[in-house]
């Protein structure tokens, strides 16, 4: 009895495993197009601060056709040489064995580097750094600040019981500012688990990424890179 009660059970799981798979897998072929929430919306000026202009922001990424690790940036076929959509490019679905499929963009005439350009303005504004942009008062004074993405991806782990959807976001900034002199690289990581994987969850966990960022980044510049790793 005990046997047959076991077997049950572990047939049982293998359904629902079964299921997740064909749930998650479903919609993984397709391409996806998602918008993110950025940090904090519109963070107005400090009244008073060090005054910056961000001048570049350089996507850095290296993207991979086949990638052995689902954390690696890459886009299915030639799609990986074509610099417009690595420039949307903000994850890979994947189906519930694994298998890469279907990528996640931003929409057509937004880019991961304006997306961490808008993130990037948020976070200094609130480390008290009056960020200006072309045609502001002062701009031509301001401090430049330059940055590079060396990572913003998001990337799916299938589980047995549940699956889990990550960021990882790691961008290095550069400018003659005292907190800047030698480089500074800024690291987020996000997670979320859950039962299957929506294209709201793509959007979810990359707007968390951005979100943990700005964070991190406030702290980086107040001096502590430790929780900025």
């Amino acid at each position: 009895m005990q046997k047959r009660n076991e077997r049950t059970i572990v047939w049982a799981r293998s359904l629902m495993v079964l299921a997740l798979a064909v749930m998650v897998s479903g919609c993984a072929a397709s391409r996806s197009v998602v918008s993110l929430d950025q940090p904090s919306g519109t963070i107005p000026n400090p009244e008073r601060g060090t005054t910056i202009k961000i001048v570049k922001v350089s996507d850095a990424r290296t993207f991979e056709a086949s990638p052995k690790n689902p954390d690696t940036p890459s886009l299915g076929g030639q799609d990986v040489n074509d610099s417009s959509l690595t420039a949307r490019a903000i994850g890979r679905k994947r189906s519930g064995f694994g298998a890469a499929m279907g990528d996640v963009l931003l929409p057509e005439g937004q880019t991961v580097s304006d997306m961490m350009a808008s993130t990037l303005t948020t976070g200094f504004r609130q480390a008290n750094y009056r960020v200006l942009s072309p045609g502001d008062s002062g701009y031509e004074t301001a401090v430049p600040v330059k940055a590079r993405i060396v990572q913003f991806w998001s990337w799916f782990q299938p589980g047995f019981w549940e699956v889990e959807v990550h960021n990882r976001a790691e961008v290095e900034l550069t400018g003659s500012l005292p907190v800047l002199k030698n480089g500074l690289m800024v690291r987020s990581e996000a997670k979320e688990s859950m039962m299957a994987v929506t294209e709201s969850d793509w959007q979810s966990i990359a707007s968390e990424g951005l979100k943990t960022f700005s964070g991190n980044l406030v702290k980086a510049l107040a001096g502590k890179p430790n929780d900025a790793e």
